[in-house]
């Protein structure tokens, strides 16, 4: 026969897949007939950008394109010269089962790049695609927080967590016309684009998420002068975006992810029939991971003073977050130069990858970028160069295991201090869902065994010599004799005996 218990449910997100895979671009592309002859290439610039994924049963599934600017100098006159492509993308990776009802969130970034001129006319592309993915299901299990029973004495812990609420993903797209400003000239072509975004305020309220943010957009551009000037524009739109969220209130917090997906610049003519204006249109996915702190009440351990007991224990992960801490970090260094330089034309990270690391009782930040320099050279020569970063920053974040970590690498300020060097300060702007799991044993059910022999039922009194250290629960449970009643006798309010002493154990 069973003993009756009462349960308390705990959510928690039970992770379908954590990890990265890749989706791999091969391309041969000949230049227009409007473009000039490729002498040398000096960049080429791979984007994925997420046009769509899907979490099936047992799979999730990531569809996307990939932009191809390639800068390179022509064979006339060395001028820095463009050219731009694209190539679809997909890839699939299995996941456990039960993403029918799951929420994923995918970033795509580029690993390995290769790009070379066959001749003068064609390039070749050998590159992948590397998809970051964390896909969850909200699953409840049920803990034993009571046993009805009045023979049978229990053991209870109260432990603080945090419960999953809900886990939601939208789609969204912004568009807006910008003029250029400034006095700048007009544009021939684009260079380079980054476009990137971030949130600059949530609210919940009940079964709602608002959130407003901003798309920022940069990219360089030959002007159409008759020296092809290269120029840097950016700006930004503001967005707002209301999510239905069943079960979220007031008291909830959230980690939100805001990862771009395919954004497209378009030049915009003005009454001179020059493109003085580009128009954007670039969508993101928002994906909000709903959390609200709770106490969870746990059946540690019984005993029966009638009858032995058949016990099964089972154990849960109770998450304790602290929420989500942002943190701005800097690190310095020196980009040596071949050649001596006469001015930047463009300074940029590419590929930038935050990681939380414990080290000790500290934590540090990760970062890996590639700073990318374009630049003019004293003999009127465009070039370009390239240094990786690879640094460990201090945080001031606890050193939790488990954190998740996203962010952006951006170029806070440089200078000159020769002409064959740049000094450049990287600004890390580092997001981390702090928290940490605790392994937690509880007992799930109690049974009477089959054929079990009754315990003693005559009532006596027997002296017991403790030793300090020695848990008050533990000696209850040893002689089959009501807590209560040894509490009282003995006059013991602790849960660890202190000292050594003599103990009264009466057993009714």
């Amino acid at each position: 026969m069973q003993a009756k218990i009462k349960t308390q449910p705990y959510e928690t997100f039970a992770p379908l897949y954590d990890g990265t895979f890749e989706a791999p671009v091969e391309m041969e592309f000949d230049l227009p007939d409007y473009c000039p002859d490729i002498r040398k290439v000096l960049k080429c610039q791979a984007s994925p950008e997420l046009t769509r994924y899907e979490l099936g049963e047992d799979s999730l599934r990531c569809e996307g394109v990939c932009e191809v600017r390639v800068l390179y100098l022509d064979g006339k006159s060395d001028a820095l010269r463009c050219c731009t492509f694209t190539r679809e993308f997909s890839a699939a990776v299995k996941t456990k089962p039960g993403g029918e009802n799951g929420v994923a969130w995918v970033r795509a970034s580029m690993g390995r790049v290769h790009c070379r001129a066959v001749n003068a006319r064609r390039l070749e592309l050998r590159a992948a695609v590397t998809l970051r993915a964390l896909a969850v299901t909200q699953q409840r299990e049920l803990i034993t927080c009571e046993v009805e029973d009045p023979t049978i004495q229990r053991l209870r812990s109260t432990y603080p967590a945090t419960r999953a609420v809900n886990a939601l993903s939208h789609r969204f797209t912004v568009e807006d016309v910008c003029a250029l400003k400034n006095g700048k000239p007009p544009v021939e072509a684009i260079l380079r684009k980054s476009v990137a975004f971030r949130v600059l305020d949530h609210r919940l309220e009940e079964d709602r998420l608002t959130v407003s943010g901003a798309m920022d957009v940069t990219f360089l551009y030959l002007s159409a002068t008759e020296d092809n000037t290269a120029e840097t524009m950016s700006f930004s739109v503001d967005f707002t975006q209301l999510m239905d969220a069943p079960g979220v209130r007031d008291g909830c917090f959230c980690d939100l992810k805001l990862t771009p997906g395919e954004c497209v610049l378009s030049l915009q003519e003005d009454d001179m029939g020059e493109y003085t204006s580009v128009k954007v249109t670039g969508s993101a996915f928002l994906t909000a991971f709903a959390y609200e702190d709770c106490q969870v009440d746990v059946i540690d351990d019984v005993y029966s003073v009638s009858m032995p007991l058949d016990l099964r224990y089972s154990q849960v992960s109770l998450l304790q977050a602290e929420g989500v801490r942002s943190e701005v970090l800097r690190q310095k260094m020196t980009l040596p130069l071949e050649q001596e330089m006469d001015r930047v034309l463009d300074l940029w990270c590419e590929g930038d990858q935050l990681q939380l690391e414990t080290a000790g009782e500290k934590a540090l930040c990760r970062v890996q970028t590639t700073l990318c320099l374009l630049a003019k050279g004293v003999d009127g020569k465009v070039f370009y160069t390239e240094k990786a970063l690879d640094a460990r920053l201090d945080s001031a974040l606890p050193p939790l295991p488990g954190c998740r970590t996203t962010g952006k690498a951006e170029i806070w300020e440089y200078r000159l201090p020769e002409k064959n060097t740049v000094e450049v300060s990287v600004e890390i702007r580092a997001e981390t869902f702090a928290a940490r799991e605790t392994p937690v044993k509880y007992m799930a059910s109690a049974g009477y065994e089959e054929d079990g022999e009754p315990l003693r039922t005559v009532p006596g009194l027997t002296v017991c010599y403790a030793r300090a250290g020695q848990r008050v629960w533990d000696i209850a449970k040893a002689h089959h004799a009501l807590l209560g009643d040894l509490r009282l006798q003995n006059q013991l309010d602790e849960d660890v005996l202190t000292r050594d002493r003599p103990l009264l154990i009466t057993t009714r």
